[in-house]
Order: C-alpha cells, then structure tokens, then sequence
C-alpha cells in the first residue's frame, strides 16, 4: 500500500509539471504612471547695477529717469514659484568699513529699497527674505527697479559691494 500511494504521488507530480495548472478566474490590466521632477530656479537679468560715486546722503535709482537698469527676475523653473528678494551689508573688498544695511541712514548706515511698479519711496530691503513677487508661473517674469540712499556720513571712500538675491520658492 505503502509502494502504491509513493507511485501515485510521483505520477501525480509528475502530471503537474508536465500540465501545469492554469488559473482562469481573473482579469489584468495595468495602470501608466508618469513622474516629473519639480524644478525651482531664477535668474535675473542684467544682474548688475552700477550705482557710480556718490556723495553723503546722495540717492540714486535705476528707474528711466536714473540710471535705466530695471532688473528682470524669470521663473526658470517648471512650477509656479513665489520670489523673494533680501540684500546684504554694503561689504568692502579693500579691509576698509563696511557699511550697514539700515531703514534709515546714519554714520556708514545706507538705505536700499526694491520697488516693483517703477516709483520711489519702495520697500525698504532687509538681510531677511521678503516677498518680491507671488504666484509666477514657469517662464513667468517680475521687473523691478532699484534705489539707494547713501550713509549720513562715511568713515572711508573705497568702493563697497552690495548683494540683492531673488528666492525662487513653492509651498506644496
């Protein structure tokens, strides 16, 4: 009996890799899925203003009436991105004083301001991130002008080097 149940489990396994079984009771199909990486970026242009040499409480722009040099943020990225702008210390490359970024000027204390509709008095930049511009779409753009208002008083007369950076970001 013994002998007999051995051969019937050999021939039953060997009938099932000879006819395997298929399973006929369900259906396929498939779901197509697309990614795309998000990509955040800006860049301005021109990028340079030249403010020249000033004097002591002097005030310059880059409005058509100043200097003509309006600045163009582009969104390069391929989402809708806010800007923000924020400006750095007036930094001397020389070893001499740097100047301060300040709301109001004073002894090498200077004022910066943006302005996004091309008229002055503008907001007053900070070293913090501030917005520029909400809700510009990819290869979107925002103009804006430029205004300095010189210190009170100055310690030394080397050139200075200013720093206004534009932040592209998205809240998802």
């Amino acid at each position: 009996m013994k002998r007999i149940l051995s051969i019937s489990l050999v021939l039953a396994l060997a009938l099932m890799v000879l006819f395997p079984m298929t399973a006929v009771w369900g259906a396929e199909d498939s779901v197509t899925c697309t990614v795309t990486g998000e990509n955040v970026s800006v860049s301005v242009t021109d990028g340079e203003v030249a403010y020249g040499t000033l004097g002591v409480d002097d005030v310059k722009n880059t409005l058509s009436g100043g200097l003509d040099d309006l600045q163009t943020a582009t969104n390069d990225g391929n989402v809708t991105a806010d800007f923000n702008i924020k400006c750095s210390d007036a930094i001397d490359g020389d070893s001499g004083t740097n100047w301060t970024l300040a709301t109001t000027t004073g002894t090498d204390q200077f004022k910066h301001e943006f302005s996004t509709n091309a008229t002055f008095p503008g907001t007053a930049l900070t070293g913090g991130y501030q917005t520029l511009a909400t809700g510009i779409t990819a290869s979107g753009t925002e103009t804006f002008d430029l205004q300095i208002t010189m210190p009170s008083s100055i310690t030394d007369y080397s050139e200075k080097s200013i720093t206004v950076t534009i932040q592209a970001v998205t809240l998802d």
